[in-house]
């Protein structure tokens, strides 16, 4: 049976020739025919040559890594690549595992941390037609949109409580504006529930939706419905223009 021909992509000479070297001992079933410092290397090389296998370290230069998925789906060549990393890029994943994934011959996505098991599981699953992604990389990978999912979180809270003080301030200003022209009283024939006054007294002293929802027991999600009812029956559009009213109308005091 012929040996599987590999190129080795690493820029480190140390690392690329040790890993060259415990591939060929403990994969005797592969026979190393370049070891290339470079993607434009590997490119370089495969105008004149074929090989099954192409092992190449991500070395940061994601470019060069499309520009050879590109070359072997354009030319509609057989190499399968391997990519070795010790980043984690959603990008190459979705590759692999969408339903069109392989035609630039990436099939396998290995960590670069990993034991020396998890990148021959990649070599046999690759060189049988099938795709493989290493545990750990999928594990990175769910960290690191769980850390972007808290950060989209808290990044949205801040904005809420930004928003939440601009409001605060502009309905201060408007007391001070209105104190001293205040002479309407509230008329008892008010379109709003007793829990919708409730609130849009809450609402008007400054208070955030979190905080008058822990007062009344009641969700978070309840009282923004019951601001969205509020606005509906008073005739507003926001918070401020909430204020006005409920001062104008003698629904709070000043």
């Amino acid at each position: 049976m012929d040996r599987i021909k590999v190129i080795i992509v690493e820029p480190y000479y140390m690392i690329r020739e040790a890993l060259a070297e415990i591939i060929e001992k403990k994969m005797r079933y592969i026979a190393i025919t370049r070891r290339a410092e470079s993607v434009d290397d590997c490119i370089e090389f495969l105008r004149d040559q074929e090989v099954d296998l192409i092992i190449t370290e991500l070395c940061g230069k994601e470019y060069a890594v499309r520009q050879l998925i590109g070359l072997i789906k354009e030319e509609k060549r057989k190499e399968k690549i391997i990519l070795l990393s010790d980043t984690v890029e959603s990008k190459f994943v979705e590759m692999i595992l969408s339903p069109h994934g392989g035609r630039g011959g990436l099939r396998s996505y290995i960590w670069k941390g990993s034991e020396l098991s998890e990148l021959e599981k990649g070599v046999r699953a690759v060189i049988s037609g099938q795709k493989y992604i290493d545990g750990a990389i999928l594990q990175l990978l769910e960290e690191k949109e769980r850390r972007r999912k808290e950060e989209q979180r808290v990044g949205t809270q801040e904005r809420e409580q930004q928003e939440s003080l601009q409001d605060i301030m502009q309905i201060q200003t408007l007391k001070e504006n209105l104190e001293e022209d205040h002479r309407e009283k509230y008329d008892n024939e008010t379109p709003l529930s007793k829990r919708e006054l409730e609130i849009l007294k809450m609402l008007t002293s400054g208070k955030l939706n979190k905080e008058i929802a822990y007062e009344l027991s009641i969700s978070e999600k309840t009282v923004k419905n019951h601001i969205s009812n509020i606005f509906k029956k008073i005739g507003v559009g926001d918070r401020t223009q909430a204020a006005v009213y409920a001062i104008k109308n003698s629904i709070v005091s000043l």
